[in-house]
């Protein structure tokens, strides 16, 4: 079974942070990536970057989280 690799997207998340790693945890077959957000819906990143998560972050088991990564953002506009 892989380990399942989390990226928490929301609006204003700085996309750039993820942009190198990302594409190495797709490579690893070892690893399952997934995009959420709160809700699932589409979210825009700090560079204007519009996104559609894999899943909401109440579809997600924790148990099953490998590993969750978190992009920072302008702290104004940050809402969790």
């Amino acid at each position: 079974m892989k380990k399942k690799i989390c990226v928490f997207l929301f609006d204003g998340y700085s996309d750039w942070e993820i942009s190198y790693l990302t594409p190495e945890i797709i490579k690893d077959e070892r690893f399952d990536l997934v995009y959420f957000s709160e809700t699932g819906n589409e979210v825009t990143s700090m560079g204007g970057l519009h996104v559609i998560p894999t899943t909401s972050l109440d579809n997600l088991k924790i148990e099953e989280v490998h590993l969750l990564i978190y992009c920072f953002t302008d702290s104004e506009k940050m809402v969790l």
